[in-house]
């Protein structure tokens, strides 16, 4: 009797787990020198690369993609202005996670000591 063997290569696929952004953005703009700086932390399941990117940014805000560093002179901004902006993280298997931020530029100190002048005294 003749025996035969079928032999199968199996190859089973890992599904890709996306990048997650695990820092917390700054809930206001604070600072007299009027740069915000945010540092993207970043962490990937898989171990994969990740590059970080910005969409819907105001003009001027920067980000280093490999270090998260996020950095915006904010000086010619109007004070009250809000912007809105979602922060892009992609490994190198093309899973992403996005981080939407609200960002209000602070009313400056003449505007806030000119409301509390306005207000009447009780």
């Amino acid at each position: 009797d003749e025996e035969s063997f079928l032999v199968i290569d199996a190859e089973y696929i890992v599904p890709n787990s996306p990048p997650v952004i695990t820092s917390e953005p700054p809930t206001e703009i604070k600072g007299e020198d009027k740069l915000f700086e945010y540092k993207v932390e970043t962490d990937d399941p898989d171990g994969d690369e990740i590059e970080i990117a910005l969409k819907n940014s105001p003009a001027g805000m920067t980000i280093e993609p490999a270090s998260g560093l996020i950095k915006w002179d904010f000086t010619a901004e109007k004070p009250g202005s809000e912007y809105k902006i979602e922060i892009v993280a992609t490994d190198s298997e093309g899973g992403n996670y996005t981080q939407e931020v609200t960002l209000t530029i602070p009313q400056s100190e003449a505007t806030d000591e000119k409301k509390d002048e306005e207000q009447p005294s009780s």
